[in-house]
Protein backbone atom coordinates (compact mmCIF):
# COMPACT_ATOMS: atom_id res chain seq x y z
CA UNK A 1 0.00 0.00 0.00
CA UNK A 2 1.26 3.01 -0.61
CA UNK A 3 2.72 4.85 2.40
CA UNK A 4 1.09 8.28 1.65
CA UNK A 5 -2.74 6.59 1.13
CA UNK A 6 -2.32 5.02 4.55
CA UNK A 7 -0.77 8.22 6.44
CA UNK A 8 -4.13 9.98 4.82
CA UNK A 9 -6.39 6.65 6.26
CA UNK A 10 -5.28 7.37 9.50
CA UNK A 11 -5.39 10.78 9.25
CA UNK A 12 -9.20 10.80 8.51
CA UNK A 13 -9.95 7.87 11.09
CA UNK A 14 -8.17 10.58 13.59
CA UNK A 15 -10.21 13.10 12.62
CA UNK A 16 -13.48 11.44 12.43
CA UNK A 17 -12.72 10.44 16.26
CA UNK A 18 -11.44 13.67 17.14
CA UNK A 19 -14.92 15.13 15.56
CA UNK A 20 -17.15 12.59 18.11
CA UNK A 21 -14.95 13.62 20.74
CA UNK A 22 -15.87 17.74 19.62
CA UNK A 23 -20.15 16.79 19.78
CA UNK A 24 -19.69 14.99 23.02
CA UNK A 25 -17.79 17.62 24.78
CA UNK A 26 -19.62 20.56 23.02
CA UNK A 27 -23.01 19.28 24.38
CA UNK A 28 -21.35 19.22 27.56
CA UNK A 29 -20.13 22.55 27.58
CA UNK A 30 -23.24 23.43 26.29
CA UNK A 31 -25.43 21.76 29.74
CA UNK A 32 -22.85 23.36 31.71
CA UNK A 33 -23.61 26.70 30.00
CA UNK A 34 -27.46 26.26 30.60
CA UNK A 35 -26.69 25.49 34.61
CA UNK A 36 -24.94 28.54 35.26
CA UNK A 37 -26.90 30.58 33.32
CA UNK A 38 -29.91 28.88 35.56
CA UNK A 39 -28.21 29.46 39.14
CA UNK A 40 -26.42 33.26 37.88
CA UNK A 41 -29.04 34.79 39.86
CA UNK A 42 -29.93 32.47 42.17
CA UNK A 43 -26.00 31.17 43.64
CA UNK A 44 -24.63 34.51 46.02
CA UNK A 45 -21.76 35.94 44.43
CA UNK A 46 -18.84 33.57 46.17
CA UNK A 47 -20.05 30.14 45.52
CA UNK A 48 -21.10 31.77 42.11
CA UNK A 49 -17.18 32.65 41.61
CA UNK A 50 -16.06 29.02 43.17
CA UNK A 51 -18.58 27.47 40.57
CA UNK A 52 -17.63 29.02 37.24
CA UNK A 53 -14.09 29.07 38.18
CA UNK A 54 -11.82 27.93 36.01
CA UNK A 55 -9.77 24.48 36.98
CA UNK A 56 -6.68 24.34 38.16
CA UNK A 57 -3.92 25.41 35.33
CA UNK A 58 -6.79 27.17 33.45
CA UNK A 59 -4.86 30.28 33.29
CA UNK A 60 -2.22 29.16 31.66
CA UNK A 61 -0.11 29.91 28.85
CA UNK A 62 -2.81 27.89 26.81
CA UNK A 63 -5.46 30.24 28.16
CA UNK A 64 -3.47 33.41 27.24
CA UNK A 65 -2.89 32.24 24.04
CA UNK A 66 -6.31 30.93 23.99
CA UNK A 67 -8.07 34.61 25.01
CA UNK A 68 -5.38 36.36 22.31
CA UNK A 69 -6.46 34.17 19.14
CA UNK A 70 -10.05 34.64 19.44
CA UNK A 71 -9.94 38.16 19.92
CA UNK A 72 -7.83 38.66 17.02
CA UNK A 73 -9.89 35.64 14.77
CA UNK A 74 -12.91 35.91 16.32
CA UNK A 75 -12.95 32.24 17.33
CA UNK A 76 -13.31 30.52 20.58
CA UNK A 77 -10.73 28.17 20.62
CA UNK A 78 -10.56 25.24 22.89
CA UNK A 79 -8.20 22.51 24.16
CA UNK A 80 -8.97 19.70 21.46
CA UNK A 81 -8.04 22.65 18.73
CA UNK A 82 -4.81 21.64 19.44
CA UNK A 83 -5.10 17.86 17.83
CA UNK A 84 -7.82 19.45 15.31
CA UNK A 85 -5.86 21.80 13.13
CA UNK A 86 -2.54 20.20 13.10
CA UNK A 87 -4.51 16.95 11.80
CA UNK A 88 -6.05 18.77 9.61
CA UNK A 89 -2.86 20.85 8.38
CA UNK A 90 -1.59 17.34 7.79
CA UNK A 91 -3.71 15.51 6.32
CA UNK A 92 -3.66 18.40 3.58
CA UNK A 93 -0.36 18.26 3.86
CA UNK A 94 -0.38 14.52 2.43
CA UNK A 95 -2.75 15.18 0.11
CA UNK A 96 -0.68 17.89 -1.30
CA UNK A 97 2.31 16.03 -1.44
CA UNK A 98 0.62 12.77 -2.96
CA UNK A 99 -0.87 15.14 -5.22
CA UNK A 100 2.43 17.31 -6.10
CA UNK A 101 4.67 16.37 -3.81
CA UNK A 102 7.10 18.74 -1.60
CA UNK A 103 5.54 21.79 -3.37
CA UNK A 104 2.39 20.46 -2.72
CA UNK A 105 3.02 19.60 0.70
CA UNK A 106 3.69 22.56 1.47
CA UNK A 107 1.48 24.93 -0.20
CA UNK A 108 -1.89 23.15 0.28
CA UNK A 109 -2.02 23.52 3.73
CA UNK A 110 -0.57 27.23 3.38
CA UNK A 111 -3.39 27.81 1.48
CA UNK A 112 -6.01 26.19 3.80
CA UNK A 113 -4.88 27.93 6.58
CA UNK A 114 -4.60 31.34 4.90
CA UNK A 115 -7.93 31.12 3.66
CA UNK A 116 -9.67 30.34 7.09
CA UNK A 117 -7.98 33.17 8.47
CA UNK A 118 -9.03 35.34 5.99
CA UNK A 119 -12.89 34.07 7.15
CA UNK A 120 -12.32 34.30 10.19
CA UNK A 121 -11.06 37.59 10.30
CA UNK A 122 -13.95 38.64 7.51
CA UNK A 123 -16.22 36.99 10.12
CA UNK A 124 -14.63 38.94 12.68
CA UNK A 125 -15.05 42.57 10.84
CA UNK A 126 -19.08 41.94 10.17
CA UNK A 127 -19.25 40.80 13.84
CA UNK A 128 -17.69 44.12 15.05
CA UNK A 129 -19.56 45.66 12.59
CA UNK A 130 -23.01 44.55 13.70
CA UNK A 131 -22.25 44.93 17.46
CA UNK A 132 -20.97 49.04 17.09
CA UNK A 133 -24.42 49.05 15.43
CA UNK A 134 -26.45 48.05 18.05
CA UNK A 135 -24.80 50.11 20.68
CA UNK A 136 -26.58 53.24 20.11
CA UNK A 137 -30.04 51.57 20.83
CA UNK A 138 -28.69 49.53 23.58
CA UNK A 139 -27.43 52.62 25.14
CA UNK A 140 -30.58 54.55 24.78
CA UNK A 141 -32.47 51.86 26.37
CA UNK A 142 -29.82 52.26 29.56
CA UNK A 143 -30.93 56.21 29.13
CA UNK A 144 -34.33 55.59 29.38
CA UNK A 145 -34.31 52.81 32.33
CA UNK A 146 -31.55 55.62 33.41
CA UNK A 147 -33.95 58.53 33.43
CA UNK A 148 -36.66 56.22 35.21
CA UNK A 149 -34.73 56.16 38.20
CA UNK A 150 -32.81 52.58 37.87
CA UNK A 151 -29.03 52.36 38.90
CA UNK A 152 -26.84 52.17 36.47
CA UNK A 153 -26.58 47.91 36.83
CA UNK A 154 -30.29 47.88 36.64
CA UNK A 155 -30.31 50.16 33.71
CA UNK A 156 -27.64 46.87 32.22
CA UNK A 157 -30.20 44.57 33.06
CA UNK A 158 -32.82 45.72 31.34
CA UNK A 159 -30.87 46.69 28.23
CA UNK A 160 -28.81 43.40 27.71
CA UNK A 161 -32.50 41.84 28.69
CA UNK A 162 -33.96 43.58 25.33
CA UNK A 163 -31.28 43.46 23.10
CA UNK A 164 -30.47 41.24 20.40
CA UNK A 165 -27.14 38.98 19.47
CA UNK A 166 -24.07 39.28 19.10
CA UNK A 167 -24.39 42.16 21.42
CA UNK A 168 -26.98 40.10 24.14
CA UNK A 169 -24.10 37.66 24.50
CA UNK A 170 -21.72 40.15 24.93
CA UNK A 171 -22.97 42.15 27.81
CA UNK A 172 -24.41 38.89 29.20
CA UNK A 173 -20.68 38.63 29.95
CA UNK A 174 -20.45 42.03 31.55
CA UNK A 175 -23.69 41.38 33.35
CA UNK A 176 -22.06 37.74 34.96
CA UNK A 177 -19.10 39.77 35.88
CA UNK A 178 -20.59 42.77 37.81
CA UNK A 179 -22.99 40.46 39.36
CA UNK A 180 -19.67 38.17 40.48
CA UNK A 181 -18.15 41.59 41.56
CA UNK A 182 -16.16 43.00 39.60
CA UNK A 183 -16.43 46.78 38.83
CA UNK A 184 -19.06 47.12 35.78
CA UNK A 185 -16.69 49.78 34.12
CA UNK A 186 -13.74 47.31 34.47
CA UNK A 187 -16.01 44.73 33.32
CA UNK A 188 -16.89 46.65 30.19
CA UNK A 189 -13.34 47.49 29.28
CA UNK A 190 -12.16 43.85 29.34
CA UNK A 191 -15.01 43.25 26.61
CA UNK A 192 -13.39 46.19 24.84
CA UNK A 193 -9.88 44.78 24.73
CA UNK A 194 -10.88 41.01 24.22
CA UNK A 195 -12.71 41.98 20.87
CA UNK A 196 -11.11 44.65 20.20
CA UNK A 197 -14.00 47.25 20.07
CA UNK A 198 -12.82 50.70 21.43
CA UNK A 199 -16.67 52.06 21.36
CA UNK A 200 -17.20 49.95 24.40
CA UNK A 201 -13.80 51.02 25.85
CA UNK A 202 -15.08 54.60 25.75
CA UNK A 203 -18.45 53.41 27.63
CA UNK A 204 -16.15 52.01 30.38
CA UNK A 205 -14.56 55.19 30.68
CA UNK A 206 -17.39 56.96 31.08
CA UNK A 207 -18.57 54.96 33.57
CA UNK A 208 -15.41 54.84 35.54
CA UNK A 209 -15.09 58.72 35.54
CA UNK A 210 -18.87 59.41 36.98
CA UNK A 211 -18.55 56.39 39.60
CA UNK A 212 -15.26 57.84 40.74
CA UNK A 213 -16.50 61.73 40.95
CA UNK A 214 -20.04 60.69 41.59
CA UNK A 215 -21.73 62.33 38.26
CA UNK A 216 -24.31 61.11 36.24
CA UNK A 217 -23.86 59.35 32.95
CA UNK A 218 -26.35 60.32 31.36
CA UNK A 219 -24.62 63.19 29.06
CA UNK A 220 -21.49 60.65 28.83
CA UNK A 221 -23.82 57.92 27.21
CA UNK A 222 -25.73 60.85 24.77
CA UNK A 223 -22.28 61.48 23.83
CA UNK A 224 -21.08 58.02 22.63
CA UNK A 225 -24.49 57.78 21.04
CA UNK A 226 -24.00 60.33 19.11
CA UNK A 227 -20.23 59.50 18.28
CA UNK A 228 -21.33 56.06 17.34
CA UNK A 229 -23.72 57.28 14.76
CA UNK A 230 -21.73 59.83 13.14
CA UNK A 231 -18.94 57.35 12.54
CA UNK A 232 -21.41 54.52 11.01
CA UNK A 233 -22.58 57.62 8.62
CA UNK A 234 -18.52 58.52 7.66
CA UNK A 235 -18.18 55.09 7.40
CA UNK A 236 -21.58 54.41 4.70
CA UNK A 237 -20.06 57.77 3.05
CA UNK A 238 -16.30 56.73 3.34
CA UNK A 239 -17.70 53.16 1.64
CA UNK A 240 -19.43 54.99 -1.16
CA UNK A 241 -16.69 56.70 -1.85
CA UNK A 242 -14.76 54.06 -2.26
CA UNK A 243 -16.67 51.37 -3.92
CA UNK A 244 -14.65 51.76 -7.55
CA UNK A 245 -11.63 50.81 -5.71
CA UNK A 246 -12.63 48.08 -3.49
CA UNK A 247 -13.80 46.71 -6.97
CA UNK A 248 -10.52 46.87 -8.52
CA UNK A 249 -9.20 44.88 -5.92
CA UNK A 250 -11.49 42.25 -6.11
CA UNK A 251 -10.67 41.94 -9.70
CA UNK A 252 -6.82 41.97 -9.73
CA UNK A 253 -6.99 39.39 -6.99
CA UNK A 254 -9.60 36.86 -8.67
CA UNK A 255 -8.08 37.39 -11.90
CA UNK A 256 -5.25 35.39 -11.84
CA UNK A 257 -7.24 32.20 -10.30
CA UNK A 258 -9.42 33.07 -12.70
CA UNK A 259 -7.15 32.74 -15.72
CA UNK A 260 -4.99 29.55 -14.19
CA UNK A 261 -8.32 27.73 -13.72
CA UNK A 262 -10.23 28.18 -17.51
CA UNK A 263 -6.49 26.98 -18.64
CA UNK A 264 -6.71 23.99 -17.04
CA UNK A 265 -9.91 23.16 -18.08
CA UNK A 266 -9.83 24.23 -21.66
CA UNK A 267 -6.03 23.35 -21.99
CA UNK A 268 -5.30 20.23 -19.58
CA UNK A 269 -1.83 19.02 -21.08
CA UNK A 270 -0.87 22.54 -20.83
CA UNK A 271 -1.03 22.51 -17.00
CA UNK A 272 0.48 19.03 -17.16
CA UNK A 273 3.22 19.94 -19.25
CA UNK A 274 4.23 22.40 -17.11
CA UNK A 275 3.79 20.68 -13.77
CA UNK A 276 5.57 17.64 -15.15
CA UNK A 277 8.65 19.87 -15.69
CA UNK A 278 11.08 20.79 -12.25
CA UNK A 279 10.99 24.17 -13.56
CA UNK A 280 7.24 24.97 -13.93
CA UNK A 281 7.02 23.33 -10.81
CA UNK A 282 8.79 25.97 -9.36
CA UNK A 283 7.15 28.71 -11.42
CA UNK A 284 3.60 27.70 -10.40
CA UNK A 285 5.09 27.54 -6.67
CA UNK A 286 6.81 31.26 -6.47
CA UNK A 287 3.80 32.45 -8.61
CA UNK A 288 0.75 30.77 -6.28
CA UNK A 289 3.26 32.53 -3.22
CA UNK A 290 3.17 36.04 -5.06
CA UNK A 291 -0.79 35.56 -5.52
CA UNK A 292 -1.43 34.88 -2.03
CA UNK A 293 1.06 37.61 -0.44
CA UNK A 294 -0.79 40.13 -2.98
CA UNK A 295 -4.16 39.44 -1.78
CA UNK A 296 -3.26 39.78 1.43
CA UNK A 297 -1.46 43.30 0.45
CA UNK A 298 -4.92 44.11 -0.91
CA UNK A 299 -7.11 42.99 1.80
CA UNK A 300 -4.76 44.95 3.68
CA UNK A 301 -5.66 48.24 1.92
CA UNK A 302 -8.77 47.53 1.64
CA UNK A 303 -9.20 47.65 5.16
CA UNK A 304 -7.34 50.93 5.32
CA UNK A 305 -9.67 52.95 2.92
Amino acid sequence: MNPYFALALFLAGLLLALAGWSFVSGRQARVREKVERHFAGIIPGEAQAAVTAPRPGEARWWQRARTRLGGALGYQFRRRDLVLWPAALAAAAVLGGTWQGVAGAALVPAGILAAAVLVLRMRLARQRAHLVAQLPVFLDLMLRALATGRDVHSALRLATEESQDPLRELMMRVRRESELGVDLGEALRNVAESRKIPEIGLVAMGLKISYHFGTSPKEMLASVITMIRQQERARGELAAMTGETRISAWVLGLLPVGVATYIALTNPGYMAAMLDDPTGRLTFAVAAGLQVLGVLILWRMMRSV
